[in-house]
């Protein structure tokens, strides 16, 4: 099991045909920040995506895993709003 879709192949094909430059902004937010949403949201700035997390439209499971996890995407360049 993965919390990432990019398991699934068809995913990075997706994002390739909707924002094949990479300029558009990837909005994100819900529950499991920590978990679902971290993986995605890692995956989309590893390859270069614009990622912005609406902070105020999710939660994470934990305190301590979801700060963990937001330190991480803020520094591979995640902005929140």
């Amino acid at each position: 099991a993965s919390y990432s879709v990019f398991v699934n192949p068809r995913y990075q094909t997706y994002l390739e045909k909707i924002d094949p430059y990479k300029v558009l902004p990837h909005f994100h937010f819900g529950w499991c920040t920590d978990f679902c949403d971290f993986h995605v949201m890692k995956g989309e700035l590893q390859r270069g995506y614009f990622v912005i997390f609406i902070a105020d439209a999710a939660a994470g499971v934990g305190a301590k895993t979801t700060g963990k996890a937001m330190r991480e995407l803020l520094d591979l360049g995640l902005v929140i709003m």
